[in-house]
């Protein structure tokens, strides 16, 4: 980290005092350096690069650094020429639910939402991801009239869908499609199931830095959908069997199959769970089938919830748990 520290921190003393003192007031001190940061790497050289993965690496390398072109900048910038900035809202999305299209200790997909950074876990079976967002909220201190860009900084830009909701694309529908696990950009050797959008505002005299709307794919599970992009089937790996690493706050792994079963006009009719000889069948709101009738028709069905336990190297696993009349009864991961 300390040749970033190092650059940063002779950038903040290439401020001239009157700016510095405007930056400290308008609590614009991070995002400018942000932006001197990114917009002035080695391998950004003119401002259609900035607005990519070039200047928007997932992860840097001390290669990136220019610090003389960040602290010439740092240094010409006046009150009257400070970068704007963006501010992101969500205003409405895509909300699975718990237990019957993801199973985890979470309720939610929502990571975080800050005006700088949205951050998913994609856990819903849908095979497309809906968001509406609004970059309306993003200001610019000298009142200068803005024009708002997106990006797709990592992911597949031809399948993924950017359809503007404002003549002045202050707000965005984001349609993203289910993504598998590929290479970083720039030559990493660093596989990820990330995909990042890059929200950009510009006052006609400086772009803003970066604000970014994050869509993680669980690495540790393999989908299966047909020519109609519906869920076929789903296996869980993590618990006992190993996948790619996921963070165990982000999820809670378990050993599962689940296989989806529809009806002759395409409607969900539930689905089959197998844990190695053993098969459950759930309804398609989520519920155990305990019993049937002679037509096949479940008569006897349990509510399930999802808990995380942990085991004796102090890890945490998923574990089903259905509802019987003396109490819950616990599943093997």
């Amino acid at each position: 980290d300390k040749p970033f520290l190092d650059a940063l921190v002779m950038t903040l003393a290439a401020f001239r005092p009157e700016t510095k003192t405007w930056l400290r007031q308008h609590h614009a001190v991070a995002p400018t350096l942000q932006l001197l940061f990114r917009a002035s790497g080695n391998p950004v050289t003119n401002a259609e690069a900035y607005l990519t993965a070039v200047a928007q690496p997932t992860v840097f390398a001390a290669a990136f650094i220019n610090r003389e072109r960040m602290l010439a900048r740092a240094h010409a910038m006046t009150p009257a020429t400070v970068p704007p900035e963006v501010a992101l809202q969500v205003v409405t999305e895509d909300e699975p639910r718990a237990g019957v299209e993801f199973f985890d200790a979470a309720d939610t997909e929502r990571i975080f939402d800050t005006p700088s950074a949205i951050a998913r876990v994609v856990r819903g079976l849908s095979y497309w991801r809906r968001m509406v967002v609004s970059a309306a909220g993003s200001d610019d201190a000298n009142h200068r009239p803005l024009t708002y860009h997106w990006r797709v900084l990592r992911g597949d830009a031809a399948r993924i869908q950017l359809n503007p909701r404002k003549p002045d694309r202050s707000e965005m529908e984001l349609r993203v499609p289910y993504h598998t696990r590929a290479q970083l950009a720039g030559g990493y050797p660093i596989p990820s199931s990330r995909v990042e959008l890059g929200v950009f505002v510009n006052n006609g005299e400086s772009w803003s830095a970066p604000a970014f709307i994050s869509f993680y794919y669980l690495a540790n599970e393999t989908r299966v959908y047909d020519d109609h992009q519906r869920i076929q089937s789903v296996t869980y790996t993590g618990a006992t069997k190993r996948r790619p690493y996921v963070d165990p706050l982000l999820d809670r792994p378990k050993d599962w199959r689940d296989d989806y079963h529809y009806n002759d006009a395409g409607r969900l009719t539930g689905w089959t769970r197998h844990r190695g000889d053993q098969a459950e069948k759930f309804t398609p709101e989520g519920r155990l089938i305990v019993r049937r009738d002679d037509h096949g028709q479940p008569t006897d069905t349990r509510a399930v919830t999802y808990q995380a336990t942990p085991r004796g190297d102090g890890t945490l696993v998923l574990r089903e748990v259905a509802e019987t009349a003396s109490g819950p009864v616990g599943n093997a991961p």
